[in-house]
């Protein structure tokens, strides 16, 4: 895994840093996020340079595999590079959690949130690095680790939470036309910001509905109440 702690050398330390990498590293191309492809990404010194040099003809490279056994973990994280540089990115992240799921390779997550993120689907990039840090922790270098946490800290920029307070439990909440859960809810729902539309349904009772303006890094509480008290809104 490439340090995105040299980007934060490059664009400052603080809120003010964060927010302009957060706005870079949610314009990066596949191929520049690859591995070892984000710093040169973001150095228009070196882009300009490659521009200027003289291309030299290209190695032609032997053809990957475009289907992999069942139990191939290896061959899934291969196609699902592959994919992701060819900028394939929807058929990349599922031979990509393939490959995680036989595994367990930090590669393999870590491409999914680079594929989530690309694009533009902020709250489950933040979520998948977030698995990299409690999932493999444990085997992360240090300098990896400090990658992560920066990748979560520039994502944290890109997305809001929404805490969901039920008063009935069961019931499925639905955000912007998908189903994220059930009540109750152990924790946040993550969501981009903006506006989002939420329901709440419950048996045969009516749904409760209303829209939602998400700021960046706000969590922001909704009620929904199916027995709602004297003076209480059945959702705000």
């Amino acid at each position: 895994m490439r340090s995105y702690t040299r980007l934060m050398m490059r664009y400052g330390r603080g809120l003010a840093g964060l927010t302009v990498l957060a706005l870079a590293l949610s314009s990066i191309s596949p191929a520049e996020a690859a591995p070892g492809g984000v710093a040169s990404a973001l150095s228009v010194t070196k882009v300009a340079q490659k521009k200027a040099t003289k291309k030299k003809p290209a190695k032609k490279k032997k053809k990957g595999k475009d289907t992999c056994a069942a139990d191939d973990g290896p061959c899934f994280l291969d196609l699902g590079t592959k994919l992701f540089k060819e900028g394939k990115l929807p058929e990349a992240r599922a031979a990509l959690e393939k490959a995680y799921e036989l595994t367990k390779s930090p590669k393999a997550l870590r491409l999914v949130g680079e594929c989530h993120r690309l694009e533009q689907r902020f709250p489950e990039a933040y979520e998948t690095y977030e698995r990299l840090n409690t999932e493999l922790g444990d085997i992360l270098t240090p300098k990896e680790k400090q990658d992560v946490e920066l990748m979560l800290n520039v994502l944290d920029l890109l997305t809001g939470q929404l805490e969901m307070h039920v008063d009935e439990a069961g019931a499925t909440v639905n955000i912007d036309g998908a189903d994220v859960g059930t009540s109750p809810f152990k924790k946040p729902v993550r969501v981009g910001v903006g506006n989002h539309k939420v329901k709440v349904t419950q048996g045969s009772a009516p749904p409760l509905e209303i829209e939602a303006d998400v700021k960046a890094q706000q969590k922001l509480a909704v009620y929904a109440r199916f027995n709602p008290g004297p003076n209480k809104k059945a959702i705000e």
